[in-house]
Formats: structure tokens, C-alpha cells, sequence
């Protein structure tokens, strides 16, 4: 029965001092496994350096004045004039002067245009006169001949060939009337009437009297000096952390909160990139310091948004759902509002014998494709191939899809974009 006493006030002292270390631990791990809300109780000792005033006797210095009769020399002024007569000043100052002037410009015209006209060579000119028949008797028998006529040549003239030649140009020199300015200097002269010229000359004077000096005397008296010591300051801090999330689906993950050698809350998320949340935090903490104890309150809110719900449209595996001469349909997963999607597609006809053609290779605008919820939950990806004016014919064709995800500011991740492609060989 003593034995059985003695167990128990052992278990006692210990369930105490394990409490004790719990309720003034400076560290703590929270696990999140669903729970809406969790009370964070931290409570550290900083060694803060502190100084205290402390009197002491030590010696201090005063002035002391005496008196001595001293002679010195002292520089002093005196007012010393002069008499300048009168006299003329004189100076070239420059006026200016406009006037109009003659001169002369050369001036031409052309005189009056003559004709003038000249002979071409002469030609000589011949013509045959009239022929003749010439007629005599040969042995009883009367013979004639036609004798051509004679060659009759004259000098014709040649023809006249006239032209207009221009007149002679006529230069002569024309007076006109220039308005010219110009400085003209000359010479002025001013009177200065006669005055006095003063100024202040220095001099040395020997000058004897009494002169007050100081000598340094010590004393003994009291100051003060600070004096280092080490103040245990209490940090404590009772906040409460609230979790939220947007779906039902709950995964285990651990924050760690801690007090600071500033004696600040700090707070971190254990393997961030391995958990399946994206986690955003407010916080609002009040923080009150008294001198000799610091009291940290205040509220923690966890967003968590599913990694998974997120990147759905990056995760999901691509099928083509509808090919057609009009229309392009993909299934995919889920959009989010939290993530920003970019679609590029490229479309190949493929040949055997020429070179594959590219049909269309883009990124497409929002107004260029819909994204809506099929009966089966499921997202569609819709192009409508009759807009970019493409003839898609009855043949094999390669399909490209790329879908790249932003993630929105407010989501905290060190990688911001997400991408995923797809390929496809599909007959309409």
C-alpha cells in the first residue's frame, strides 16, 4: 500500500513538470490533420542587457580665475583723410548713329531678240532638151536617127534658213537709298569736384592693466556611470491559429511556430513543396511590451487551397473528344479562379508525299475558344477551326496542344507557371 502511494505522487510530480515544460516550451510543432482551429501557447526567457546608474566619489576639474597686471601691445585704427582736387573724367562711350546711304547694285536685262536668216548652198540643176531627128540619104536610100537634145545646166539657189536670236544682255549700275546704323564712338568727359578720401589706418598701442587668467584645480566629487547587468525578460504568446480550405479532402501537414532571439513570433511550414496545399496567411497580432514582460496575442488564419483542384487543367490527361472540319473538342480538368490558363495549338495536315502542312500554329486569344462543364463533370475545350478560315480535310492530321497555368498573386509558390503538352494523330 505504500509502495502503491509513493508510484503515485511520482506520477503526480511528473504529469506536473511534463506540463510545466509544455506551457513554457519556446518551440512548438502543429500537426493539421482537419481541425478548424488550434491555441498556440509559447513562453520564452530573453537575457536582456540592461544599465543601472551608480554614484561614485571621482575628481573632477574646475577653472579658477586670477588677476595680473599685463602691458601688450594692441593694434588700433585711426580715421587718416586726404584732399583730391577736382579733375575731368573722361571716357569713350559709343552711340549709335542711323543714316540713309547711297549705293549701288549691278542690275541686266536682255535687249530686244533680231532674226536672223542665211542661204543654204546653192544646187546645180540640168535638164535635157527636146531631141531631133537628124535625116540623110544613103545610097538612094533616105536614113534618119533621133538625135537626143542638149543638156541644158543652171544654179539654183539654196534654200533661206531663218532663227530668233536673244537680245543682248545689258548690265549697268543702280543707285539706291540703304538705311545704315552704326556705334559711333566719342569722348566724354565728367567733372569730379574736389573731395575728401578717408580710410582707417592701423597703429600700435601699448596698453597696460589687469588681465583675468584661469588655472585648473581638482576636487573630489560624485558622478555617475552605468553598470551592465543581464534581465530575464518573458516572452509569452497565446494565439489562436484558424485553418480554412476549400474542399473536404484533408492531408496532414506541420507548422512550426517559434520565439525569436528578438522576441518576435516567427512561424514556418515543414517541406512547403511536398504537402498538397498552396497556403496563403493572414495574421493579426497584438504585441505589448511593458518594460519587463512582452504579451503576444492575437489570430492566424491558414488559407489552404488543393494543389491538385488548382492544377487540374495541368494534371489531367488530355483526350480529343470531337475532330471535325468545323470544330475541335478536347476534355480536360477542372479550371480554377486562382490560376490564369494559356491554350496554343497547332494543327498539321500530314502528306506522304509533300511536306506536312501547318494549318495553324498560335496561341489563341480568350474569344477564341470556350471552356465549359460537360453532364459528366468534366471540362471541354472548344475551337471553333471555322474562324481562323483553314480548310481541314479528310486526311490524317497532327495535333499540338499546350496549356500553360499562372497562378494568381495572392497564391504563395516559388514556381508561378505550370505547363503541359499534348499530341495527337487524328483523321476528321
Amino acid at each position: 500500500m505504500k509502495m502503491r502511494g509513493m508510484l503515485l505522487l511520482l506520477l503526480c510530480v511528473c504529469s506536473f513538470l511534463a506540463s510545466a515544460n509544455n506551457s513554457n516550451q519556446s518551440t512548438v510543432d502543429v500537426t493539421y490533420s482537419g481541425q478548424s482551429s488550434e491555441l498556440i501557447t509559447l513562453e520564452r526567457i530573453l537575457a536582456e542587457t540592461r544599465y543601472r546608474a551608480e554614484e561614485y566619489e571621482g575628481t573632477c576639474t574646475r577653472q579658477i580665475p586670477y588677476t595680473e597686471y599685463e602691458c601688450n601691445d594692441v593694434t588700433s585704427y585711426r580715421e587718416e583723410c586726404h584732399h583730391v582736387p577736382g579733375e575731368n573724367e573722361c571716357s569713350t562711350v559709343y552711340e549709335r548713329e542711323c543714316n540713309y546711304e547711297t549705293r549701288y547694285r549691278q542690275e541686266c536685262h536682255n535687249g530686244p531678240s533680231r532674226r536672223v536668216c542665211t542661204n543654204g548652198p546653192g544646187r546645180r540643176v540640168c535638164r535635157q532638151g527636146p531631141a531631133q531627128e537628124v535625116c540623110h540619104v544613103m545610097n538612094g536610100r533616105r536614113v534618119c536617127r533621133t538625135k537626143p537634145g542638149r543638156q541644158v545646166c543652171h544654179t539654183q539657189p539654196g534654200r533661206e534658213v531663218c532663227r530668233m536670236e536673244p537680245g543682248r544682255r545689258v548690265c549697268s549700275s543702280q543707285p539706291y537709298q540703304d538705311y545704315v546704323c552704326n556705334n559711333v564712338p566719342r569722348r566724354q568727359c565728367d567733372w569730379i569736384p574736389a573731395h575728401n578720401v578717408c580710410s582707417d589706418v592701423p597703429y600700435t598701442d601699448n596698453v597696460c592693466g589687469d588681465v583675468t587668467h584661469y588655472r585648473a584645480e581638482d576636487y573630489v566629487c560624485t558622478q555617475t556611470r552605468q553598470i551592465p547587468y543581464v534581465f530575464d525578460k518573458k516572452v509569452s504568446v497565446k494565439v489562436e491559429l484558424g485553418f480554412q480550405k476549400d474542399s473536404e479532402e484533408s492531408s496532414p501537414m506541420t507548422i512550426s511556430f517559434a520565439i525569436n532571439d528578438d522576441g518576435e513570433l516567427v512561424s514556418t511550414i515543414q517541406q512547403q513543396d511536398q504537402i498538397p496545399y498552396f497556403v496563403t496567411k493572414s495574421e493579426d497580432i497584438n504585441r505589448h511590451d511593458s518594460g519587463d514582460e512582452v504579451e503576444i496575442e492575437g489570430t492566424i488564419d491558414l488559407s489552404l487551397f488543393n494543389k491538385s483542384a488548382i492544377l487540374s487543367l495541368v494534371n489531367t490527361k488530355v483526350k480529343v473528344v470531337s475532330f471535325n472540319s468545323s470544330k475541335l473538342v478536347f476534355s480536360l480538368g477542372q479550371s480554377h479562379d486562382l490560376a490564369t490558363e494559356t491554350i496554343s495549338l497547332e494543327l498539321i495536315r500530314q502528306r506522304r508525299v509533300l511536306n506536312d502542312y501547318t494549318l495553324i500554329n498560335r496561341t489563341l486569344n480568350k474569344q477564341e475558344y470556350k471552356l465549359e462543364t460537360s453532364n459528366d463533370g468534366q471540362t471541354q475545350l472548344i475551337i471553333d477551326l471555322q474562324q481562323f478560315n483553314i480548310n481541314v480535310k479528310d486526311k490524317s492530321h497532327k495535333i499540338k496542344l499546350d496549356i500553360a497555368l499562372d497562378l494568381d498573386e495572392s497564391v504563395p509558390s516559388e514556381q508561378r507557371r505550370f505547363t503541359k503538352h499534348s499530341e495527337f494523330t487524328k483523321r476528321p
